[in-house]
């Protein structure tokens, strides 16, 4: 579920730039110009963990495109469409990226 993200307004960032960095310790903050969302502020940590995830999202995204091609290709053929589960993990746990 996505949770309720800290605000400041944009103008904060010139006068209290330290408190508004220190809002990130807490998670994702959103930046206000005129009341309206015009940025959203995350620390590096929090960046890095999701560019992994969407990393590790897109392999997955790949096998699972890869797999279906075989299964279109083995349906044309009229073969059984079996998956190798201890192969599709082995794929999924090769294609997660370390956190």
């Amino acid at each position: 579920m996505l949770q309720l993200m800290a605000t400041a307004p944009v103008s904060d960032m010139n006068r209290r730039a330290r408190d508004v960095l220190a809002m990130l310790e807490e998670g994702p903050v959103a930046l206000l110009q005129r009341s309206e969302p015009a940025a959203i502020m995350v620390s590096p940590v929090e960046w890095n963990k999701i560019a992994a995830e969407l990393e590790e999202l897109e392999n997955l995204r790949d096998i699972v495109a890869a797999y279906q091609a075989e299964i279109a290709i083995w349906e044309d053929d009229e073969q059984p469409t079996d998956i190798d589960l201890a192969q599709l993990q082995a794929e999924l746990d090769h294609a997660k990226v370390p956190a």
